[in-house]
């Protein structure tokens, strides 16, 4: 064996015979080096070595074979654990932008009996302790008894405490320390009520295991009432500890699974502008803001609040002011506070009233100062009383004995009695929960003189009701029950579901007799101007009002004051209630808060954005610091930009992710006029991912009105988007008088799209609806003046002259559902139909209404071998009136009650089985057409004088939705007239005082009735002689409607009709 040396020299091993010589490798050629022999000490070294090896191996040999089985058991202890890691909560984000509750990182020390054992536990807090000395609150926080599983036993550390634990290369057996994600407030108390808190939970919120006792809960507020989604999927991480218990290496992590994101209605600018307007409030308050259409609520803030990150963190100042009996920072007042409602009651009593017909929107009553009822006096707040008082004027000044005599009766007036009053105070959804997405709701109360009589023996008296009827008794509210009713007010009828969560659907009931609410809102909106919230009007805001003084015991009043803002531009319906706990009059205590905060809101809408425009550099830093909502809102208020103002600003947003944020930046970069701005429009129409987007900047491109952008426009003539291809032709009629932009328009004639053929031809070739110019569009033949025409409708029709109509209101014989309506086939029916609508249309004046009332009909079945057929009239004759010339404008759905109609339902009701449903067919369709013209009804308008128009403006309620609900009205003659109101209503909206109104199907002549009435005039044309008798019956018992002999009725055969146009 050769082993080498660093010396150069040869070595003879027992065993080997041939010498080896090596050269040392520093050695010089030439120079002998010297040789040696292998000595005694070489010897003894190797045997030396020998004895090494050998004892190395019995010492494996003892340690594998003979100590295998202690080796084994000490190994095991090297164990994995498994540690929970807690999932992110999900974070709440304000309608503004502004997250109000998130998580952010903390470090939490977790004890693993596992590891260390029950014993571990003592001698881990003792030397944990040793270490921590200087942390007093530590010791208290540490748990009496050990975890059966690996669990925290002390979160949340505070900084110094972290720092220290963290600076330690070892800490005692089964101790682990991690960063862990902790729940976190921003705004701490000022969202505290409506966010709530979270903390450890209960038996029954740890859900059989599936929550762990040392996770996180929602325990009030948003926090509690969406805690399934808000709380996430927790994960795990393997962690391997060696025997002496120490943590050393993570093997594997299943990632936990963050929270939902949850956007809140609320506004966070809102939110704390309240909290500033109630700062110098030193007694228990509560403000809450709603929009009465959707629901949404913007704003819920109670004083005292408390700090939600003091209960997560154990702070013991917090937690006992929070705790505090007497203040009770925890309740949420807002829901959960029940308080007598005081004046604000005042408006179910009034529409109680009107629809009760116990009074008129005129009525009136004589305030001298209170009722004496008996013993008793029931007062006015002012002394001496209010003098001669009606509706508006009680409202607008809380006039007391108005509404005693409205709710008890006196004073000439009948009274509604308990019972009715509780019914209309439901209906504005008083005494029940409103839904809001809030844990523990209060449902409030109504007196009920039965149940007092039961539980107490006490009877009901007269003033009883008169207490009710200005909600003082047994009446108690919450405020967002009192928000919630007030929207009814605001939103026309609208019972809507106060809610917090921004990806709800919107829900709402309509109360019944919505049609007196504006007589109602005359009386809150001259509380405003004249009344006792006054100091409103410093606030340029369209505002009404309503104060109430709530006794809740001797001398001791809480301070209310409703306001809301209708019909302002830019602003949804805001309802804001304000109530100060024992604050006294609502006028001088919770009416300034509601001031400070609608003064906000004018500054953010006028003033904020006008200061922006004129620093271009705070624009933009403004911009890009908001949330969408607050851009897009701020966008759409620019108003007018000169040339050469900074582009800075707007072309910053080009890249904003969100759609509508680009349009606006393109449409006020438009406003600009800048040429140079020609290659980012250019970009946009052509790369844009949204259609809106590209049609703006086409549009913007067309703004520009120079010469350069001619090629570039007739290149987007070419584009699939229709719109795109309108807004190319709105820039070149610019530069129509081109040869180039004209041959260019031309060859758009033949589009697929008819609007922009329609819009091409009269560009081009004029107008494509030709006006005959010798035709006076206000009069009409004389023979037709209250024309009533016994004959087919479509012989008569023939004989009418061209453009002579200018309202037709008609419906339709029913296919085969009446006697007097019976056709070989449903195809021959709607022939029959599109006839006369033909000949309708001819006679129509240019751009005059055409009104249908029609619906699906049902055709019974012949035997219960077959079914019923149901045709949809509405739909099939749609787009027949559409191709002979008639433009479709609106659909007005005529709403029965369920009673008036026949009961389909009965089977399914008994049965209940799937497929067979059948509702119940309460409505008909009101189609609007216009005769096709290509002049805005602007021009038909001016065709009028202005004594005329001023006339017939539609001056008092109307109906503001598509929606109207009116009662059937049942003929013994006639098995399907008009309700008068019907025609009313139609007449009104679609005519002009002395106007000719035409109904081809005049049945009992209910729309002659309606035109007489309403000062128009009519032409009916009806094939039933008992039905044209009913007309004459009619007429003739109303003679005094027709003002002069020129203006009666004339009654025609069809042969005589004939011959009276011929003249």
């Amino acid at each position: 064996m050769l082993i080498k040396s660093g010396l150069g020299r040869k070595y003879r091993f027992p065993g080997h015979r041939r010498e080896v010589e090596e050269t040392a490798p520093w050695s010089v050629p030439g120079v002998e080096n010297k040789r040696a022999s292998i000595s005694g000490w070489h010897i003894w070294l190797w045997l030396a070595g020998v004895v090494v090896l050998v004892a190395f191996g019995f010492r494996l040999f003892w340690l594998q074979a003979v100590q295998q089985k202690y080796w084994t058991e000490l190994a095991s202890k090297n164990q994995f654990s498994e540690k929970p890691i807690l999932a992110p909560r999900g974070e709440i984000v304000t309608r503004d932008g502004k997250v109000i509750a998130t998580s952010q990182s903390r470090v939490s020390m977790w004890f693993d009996p596992k590891v260390a054992g029950t014993d571990g536990f003592t001698v881990a807090r003792e030397e944990i302790f040793k270490l921590l000395s200087f942390w007093s609150d530590g010791k208290k926080l540490w748990p009496a008894l050990p975890p059966e599983k690996i669990s925290p036993v002390l979160e949340n550390l505070p900084q110094q405490v972290a720092s220290v634990i963290l600076a330690q290369t070892a800490l005692p057996a089964g101790l682990l320390v991690k960063e862990e994600m902790t729940r976190f407030y921003p705004f701490d108390d000022i969202f505290s009520h409506v966010v709530g808190y979270v903390g450890p939970p209960s038996k029954a919120q740890q859900k059989g295991g599936e929550i762990l006792p040392y996770e996180k809960v929602g325990q009030s507020g948003l926090e509690a009432s969406y805690e399934e989604s808000l709380h996430g999927e927790r994960g795990t991480e393997f962690i391997q500890a060696d025997a002496a218990g120490r943590y050393f290496e993570v093997r594997n992590i299943y990632f936990p699974k963050p929270g939902d994101k949850f956007n809140a209605t609320l506004h966070y600018g809102l939110q704390n502008e309240i909290a500033i307007a109630m700062k110098n409030i030193s007694k228990p308050a509560v403000a809450v803001m709603l929009d009465a259409n959707t629901g949404e609520i913007y704003a819920l803030y109670n004083k005292p609040s408390f700090s939600p990150n003091g209960l997560i963190a154990g702070d013991n100042k917090k937690i006992i002011e929070a705790l505090d009996p007497k203040k009770q920072p925890l309740l949420n007042r807002a829901v959960l506070g029940q308080y007598p409602s005081g004046s604000l009651f005042k408006i179910v009593t009034a529409l109680a009233g009107l629809a009760e017909h116990i009074i008129t929107p005129q009525a009136t009553v004589l305030s001298t100062g209170g009722i004496k009822l008996g013993d008793h006096f029931f007062p006015d707040w002012k002394a001496g009383g209010h003098g001669i008082t009606n509706l508006a004027k009680a409202l607008a000044e809380s006039v007391n004995t108005f509404f005693y005599a409205v709710g008890g009766g006196g004073l000439g007036y009948d009274g509604m009695g308990a019972s009715r009053l509780a019914e209309y105070a439901r209906a504005f959804g008083l005494a029940q929960k409103t839904g809001v997405d809030l844990p523990n709701e209060a449902v409030g109360a109504l007196p009920d003189p039965v149940k007092r009589k039961k539980l107490t023996g006490e009877s009901w008296y007269q003033g009883d009701t008169y207490n009710f009827a200005i909600g003082q008794g047994d009446v108690l509210v919450t405020p967002l029950q009192i928000a919630r009713a007030y929207s009814v007010v605001v939103s026309g009828g609208r019972l809507v579901q106060p809610h917090l969560n921004r990806d709800l659907i919107m829900t709402y009931k309509m109360i019944d007799y919505s049609e007196y609410l504006p007589t109602i809102l005359v009386g809150l909106k001259q509380n405003i101007t004249a009344g006792s919230g006054r100091e409103l009007q410093s606030v340029s805001l369209n505002l009404y009002g309503k104060t109430g003084t709530a006794q809740y015991a001797k001398n001791k009043t809480h301070a209310w004051f409703v306001s809301f803002i209708k019909d302002e531009k830019g602003l949804p319906p805001l309802v804001l209630v304000v109530l100060v706990e024992g604050g006294g009059e609502g006028s001088s205590v919770a009416l300034p808060v509601a001031r400070d905060v609608w003064t906000w809101v004018k500054q953010i809408n006028k003033e904020m954005i006008d200061n922006l425009k004129s620093d271009t550099n705070a624009l933009l830093s403004f911009l890009q610091n908001q949330n969408d909502g607050i851009i897009i809102y701020t966008l759409g208020k620019l108003g007018r930009l000169e040339n050469g103002y900074s582009r800075e600003p707007l072309v910053s947003l080009l890249n904003n992710k969100n759609d509508d944020i680009r349009v606006l930046s393109i449409k006020n970069l438009a406003k600009i006029g800048d040429i140079s701005l020609l290659p980012t429009f250019i970009q946009y129409a052509h790369s844009d991912e949204s259609t809106e987007v590209r049609r703006e900047s086409v549009s913007a491109i067309g703004r520009l009105r120079d010469e350069k952008t001619v090629p570039i426009l007739v290149e987007f003539l070419k584009d699939n988007d229709p719109k795109v291809v309108m807004q190319a032709i709105r820039g070149l009629l610019v530069f129509s008088e081109k040869e180039d932009v004209r041959n260019a328009l031309k060859k758009l004639i033949d589009h697929p799209n008819e609007l922009i053929q329609e819009v091409i031809n009269k560009e081009l070739n004029g107008s494509l609806y030709k006006l005959d110019n010798s035709q006076n569009q206000v009069d009409f033949p004389n023979q037709l003046r209250n024309a009533i025409i016994h004959g087919d409708a479509k012989n008569a029709l023939k004989h009418m002259p061209d453009e002579s109509i200018h309202l037709t209101f008609t419906s339709p014989p029913y296919y085969n559902a009446r006697d007097y309506s019976i056709y070989q086939s449903y195809d021959e029916y709607l022939k029959f139909l599109e006839s006369i609508f033909k000949e309708v249309h001819r006679i129509t004046k240019a751009g005059r209404f055409f009104i249908l009332n029609t619906s699906p009909i049902i055709i019974p079945r012949i035997s219960r071998a077959h079914s019923s057929k149901r045709y949809p009239i509405p739909y099939d004759i749609h787009p027949l009136l559409i191709k002979m010339g008639w433009e479709f404008i609106d659909d007005i759905v005529w709403v029965k009650s369920e009673a008036s109609v026949k009961n389909r339902n009965a089977g399914f009701l008994q049965h209940r089985k799937p497929l067979a449903y059948k509702p119940n067919a309460v409505t008909e369709m009101i189609m609007v057409y216009r005769k096709k013209f290509d002049r805005l009804i602007d021009w038909n308008i001016q065709q009028y004088s202005w004594d005329t128009v001023k006339k017939s403006k539609v001056l008092d309620k109307y109906e503001t939705s598509n929606v109207w609900r009116i009662e059937p009205t049942f003929d013994k003659v006639h098995s399907a007239v008009f309700p008068i109101e019907l025609c009313n209503r139609v007449i009104r909206l679609y005519s002009f005082v002395g106007d000719l109104v035409f109904d081809p199907f005049a049945g009992s002549g209910t729309v002659g009735r309606a035109a007489i009435n309403l000062e128009r005039n009519f032409c009916l044309v009806e094939k039933e002689a008992k039905y044209v008798s009913r007309i004459k019956e009619e007429f003739n018992n109303n003679m005094n409607l027709f003002a002069c002999d020129n203006n009666y009725p004339k009654y025609f055969d069809l042969e005589n009709f004939i011959k009276s146009s011929n003249i």
